[in-house]
C-alpha cells in the first residue's frame, strides 16, 4: 500500500520544558516598554499641546476616538464619513482638550463596527482614553508573544528583541493597531495547530476591519482544501457584514463608498509613500505616471500572490496525514502548514494597498515560525534568511524611509520580497512529499 506523507524535521516541541519565568519575561518587557512610552513619548505629553503646529496627542488613535464618539452619539452619527465634519471634530478642543495643526487630519477609513468597538473607551476623557488604548495594545503584544513562544520553537531572545524595534514601539506610542493584527493572526495560527479550524476562521474574520489583509491567507486555505476554516470564516464575515448593515445601514453605504475611493486616499498628500512597504507604494515612488504605477502594481502583486500559491500548493494540498503523530519512523510535533502560512503573511504585507512600517509588527509571527525551524539545525544561513530579511525591514524602518525619500526606491518592499523568496525555498527544503511504503 502506498501513501504520500509529509516529511518534516524530527524536532519535538515540548512546551513543558519552557520555564514560567520565560513567559513572565514576555509580559514584563512589553509592560516596561509601555511605561517607557508613557514617560518619554511626546504623544503622551499633554503639556504644550496648545501649539497649533503640533502633532495630535495620542497619534493616530485620535481618529478612533473621534469615530467612536460620533458613532455612539444619539445624533450626528451620519457625519462619520463626512470628511469635513470628521476633520472639524478632530480639531475641536472641547472634544480633545488640545489644539493641533488644522491643515492635517486623519480620515475615517474603518468600517462602522470597528468605530463602535473603539467607542467603548470614547466615553473617557481623551488623555485617559489614550492611556487605556496604549495599555490594550500592550496586552495584545504580550499575549501574542506568549502564544508564539509556546507554540513555536522561536528563541526567547528573538521575541524580546523584536519588542524594541521601531514598528512595535510606534504601534504603542502612536496609537496604531499592529499588535491587534499580530494577535489576530497568532490566534488563527494557534487554533489551526490545535485542529480547530472553525474557531480559527471565526477569529480570523475579525481582521475584516482591514479587509485587504485577509485575502492572501484566505486563498491559501482555499487551495489547501481547509473547507471548515473557509466556511467558518465566510459565516463569521457574513455575520459581521449583515450585523453592521442592520445596525448602521447608511453608514455601511457610506463606508462602501470609502472603499471604492481608497485609491484616492493612498494618492493623497497625507499618505507618506516612503513609510509604506507594499508594492503599491513602491511603484508610486518609482514611476511618476499614476496609471503606469497602477498597472505595474496590479501585475506585480498578482504575480507575487499567484506565484506563491503555485509554489506552495504541492506542500499544502495533501492533508490525508494531518493529525497523525508518527511519520516515517519519527514523531512529528510540527504541522508542515506552518511555513506556508508564514509565507502568505509576508505576501499579505507586500501586496496590501496600505501597509505602513508599524504594520510590520504582525510579521513577528512569520519571523518566529522560520526562526523556530532554523534554530534546531546546525547553523544554515539559508534557513535564517526569511527571519533576517524581516528583522532588517523592522529594525531598519527609519533608514528605509530615508532611502525611499531620496532614491524613490522602496527598500522595505524589496526586503519583504526577499523574505518571500527565501521563505518559499525554506518550505521546499523543509517540507517535502515523500512516498512511504507500508506493507
Amino acid at each position: 500500500m502506498r501513501d504520500l506523507q509529509f516529511s518534516v524535521m524530527p524536532v519535538p516541541t515540548n512546551t513543558a520544558d519552557k520555564p514560567l519565568w520565560h513567559y513572565l519575561l514576555l509580559v514584563f518587557v512589553p509592560a516596561l516598554l509601555l511605561f517607557a512610552v508613557w514617560a518619554l513619548s511626546p504623544n503622551f505629553a499633554i503639556a504644550g499641546r496648545q501649539a497649533t503646529d503640533s502633532h495630535p496627542l495620542g497619534g493616530d488613535y485620535l481618529q478612533e476616538y473621534v469615530g467612536g464618539k460620533i458613532i455612539n452619539s444619539p445624533v450626528g452619527s451620519e457625519s462619520l464619513y463626512d470628511v469635513d465634519a470628521f476633520k472639524k471634530t478632530q480639531h475641536d478642543p472641547a472634544v480633545t482638550g488640545f489644539q493641533w495643526d488644522v491643515r492635517q487630519y486623519f480620515p475615517p477609513v474603518y468600517p462602522p463596527f470597528w468605530y463602535a468597538v473603539a467607542g467603548l473607551i470614547s466615553g473617557f476623557s481623551y488623555p485617559t482614553a489614550i492611556v487605556v488604548w496604549g495599555a490594550v495594545m500592550t496586552v495584545c503584544l504580550a499575549a501574542s508573544l506568549g502564544l508564539i513562544y509556546r507554540f513555536t520553537d522561536a528563541p526567547l531572545w528573538l521575541l524580546l528583541l523584536f519588542c524594541i524595534c521601531k514598528p512595535v514601539i510606534d504601534s504603542i506610542s502612536s496609537g496604531q493597531k499592529g499588535t491587534v493584527l499580530l494577535l489576530i493572526f497568532t490566534a488563527t495560527f494557534v487554533l489551526l495547530k490545535h485542529r480547530k479550524p472553525g474557531r480559527s476562521g471565526a477569529v480570523f474574520a475579525v481582521s475584516l476591519f482591514k479587509p485587504y489583509l485577509g485575502v492572501c491567507v484566505g486563498l491559501l486555505m482555499l487551495v489547501s482544501g481547509r473547507w471548515r476554516w473557509v466556511a467558518a470564516t465566510l459565516v463569521a464575515v457574513t455575520a459581521i457584514i449583515l450585523g453592521t448593515w442592520w445596525a448602521w445601514p447608511q453608514l455601511s453605504r457610506d463606508y462602501l463608498a470609502v472603499c471604492l475611493g481608497f485609491g484616492d486616499y493612498v494618492q493623497s498628500g497625507g499618505y507618506e509613500l516612503e513609510k509604506s512597504y507594499s508594492l503599491w507604494s513602491g511603484w508610486q515612488l518609482l514611476v511618476p505616471n499614476a496609471w503606469a504605477a497602477k498597472g505595474l502594481t496590479i501585475v506585480s502583486s498578482l504575480g507575487v500572490l499567484v506565484g506563491a500559491l503555485v509554489w506552495l500548493r504541492p506542500f499544502v494540498a495533501d492533508r490525508r496525514t494531518e493529525g497523525q503523530s508518527k511519520v516515517a519512523g519519527f514523531y512529528r510535533s510540527r504541522d508542515p502548514f506552518e511555513l506556508p502560512f508564514a509565507v502568505m503573511m509576508l505576501v499579505t504585507a507586500v501586496t496590501a494597498p496600505h501597509f505602513y512600517y508599524y504594520d510590520l509588527t504582525m510579521l513577528i509571527l512569520p519571523a518566529a515560525v522560520f526562526a523556530g525551524y532554523a534554530s534546531e539545525q546546525k547553523f544554515d544561513r539559508r534557513r535564517w534568511l526569511p527571519t533576517l530579511m524581516i528583522a532588517l525591514a523592522m529594525f531598519g524602518a527609519g533608514v528605509i524611509e530615508q532611502i525611499a525619500a531620496t532614491t524613490h526606491i522602496s527598500a522595505g518592499a524589496i526586503l519583504l520580497l526577499a523574505a518571500i523568496g527565501s521563505g518559499i525555498l525554506v518550505v521546499k527544503k523543509t517540507v517535502s512529499k515523500v512516498a512511504v511504503v507500508a506493507e
